[in-house]
């Protein structure tokens, strides 16, 4: 009797946390297993091993602490407070799907993993290595690892260097040339950081006046020279109906070697697919915070290259700045009720608003 006390308590303990860890694989795995020892036990009666009192007796040791767990992780998720921010099992069962990102990916890693040990069955990757060895093997599905080469993440695997073991590809960015694609606020705001290193600054703007772009000590260009003769180029361009896909193919090919261009006004002006065409063939590099859709597809080609660094555009997602930029609008809002100009929000011409195509993204 007394073991059979135990076996109900370890049951219903095991189940129990294992609920709670929100672990879908390992719920997964629980759930099956009690199904396989529920059919095994009616296979057993079934072939007459057991009787009708022992078919009854064994199915309520087994099936009383799984149902038991399961209430009591309602029970428990529903009074937890938003600290512990728990989630229901019914809610974690929801989320198992063979095309959702997180379970997909695992499964094809777990697949990267099988022909890496036909490739090495012997050594494999050696004790504690895997993880490392995967990235090139998984990145397209681990989002995690896709930029492995970033000194954060080597450190985090242990496999930090120091010195100048891995500086080759690094550069200073002093005496470069600058270009920005898009010469306004943005543009004006990051003009005062890059100075100090600049050797000189180029501006392509057909919107904005030379003698505007001039009065910065910045050099007007037109965007051929600009890609031509920069070595770090910003995209600061807004989206209207002449400068769509602007950076195609034939112009981004324009851009020197071991050049840099960071896309972070918005993507309408660049066409992705030649992007693709030109940073897979090209010893340039890019960093990119704005995409034609976003979230940007999981199994686009651009996250697999190796010269490209993203960001998810959400420099500004943060509730302070929400806050600012109310209390910007609701002065500016004052100065004009009091028939004052506005200190920050700009009069508009129609002839330029009306060429102007940005719109909300699905996710901000």
């Amino acid at each position: 009797m007394i073991s059979k006390v135990i076996i109900f308590i370890t049951l219903f303990a095991g189940v129990s946390a294992i609920s709670l860890i929100e672990a879908r694989a390992a719920i997964l795995s629980t759930i099956i297993v009690f199904i396989l020892v529920i059919s095994f036990i009616i296979y057993q009666f079934v072939s007459k091993k057991i009787s009708l009192n022992q078919l009854i007796y064994r199915l309520s040791l087994i099936s009383l602490p799984y149902f038991l767990a399961f209430f009591t992780n309602i029970i428990i998720t529903s009074v937890a407070n938003d600290k512990y921010r728990k989630v229901a099992i019914t809610e974690t069962l929801g989320k198992i799907s063979f095309t959702e990102e997180s379970s997909n990916g695992r499964f094809n890693y777990w697949g990267d993993a099988f022909k890496y040990i036909k490739e090495n069955p012997i050594l494999a990757s050696g004790l504690g290595n895997w993880k490392i060895e995967s990235i090139d093997k998984g990145k397209e599905h681990i989002s995690g690892y896709t930029v492995p080469y970033h000194a954060h993440n080597d450190f985090i695997h242990k496999k930090e260097k120091y010195g100048g073991e891995i500086s080759q590809n690094n550069f200073l960015i002093k005496n470069k040339n600058f270009g920005f694609v898009g010469f306004g606020d943005l543009a004006k705001a990051t003009l005062p950081l890059i100075k100090p290193f600049a050797n000189k600054i180029l501006a392509f703007d057909p919107w904005i006046s030379n003698t505007i772009i001039k009065s910065k000590n910045v050099h007007p260009a037109s965007l051929e020279n600009l890609l031509k003769n920069s070595d770090i180029i910003f995209v600061f361009a807004t989206s209207t109906v002449s400068n769509k896909q602007m950076l195609n193919f034939k112009k981004l090919n324009l851009m020197k070697d071991s050049s840099t261009i960071l896309i972070m006004s918005r993507a309408s002006v660049v066409n992705f697919d030649d992007l693709f065409k030109f940073l897979k063939h090209r010893n340039v590099f890019a960093g990119i915070d704005v995409f034609p859709k976003e979230p940007f597809p999981k199994n686009d080609p651009l996250r697999r290259l190796k010269n490209v660094i993203f960001s998810p555009h959400r420099a500004g997602a943060l509730d302070v700045v929400f806050k600012d930029m109310g209390e910007i609008v609701v002065k500016d809002i004052k100065l004009l009720l009091a028939g004052k100009m506005p200190r920050n929000c700009k009069k508009a011409e129609l002839k330029t608003v009306t060429k102007l195509t940005s719109k909300p993204v699905d996710i901000n």
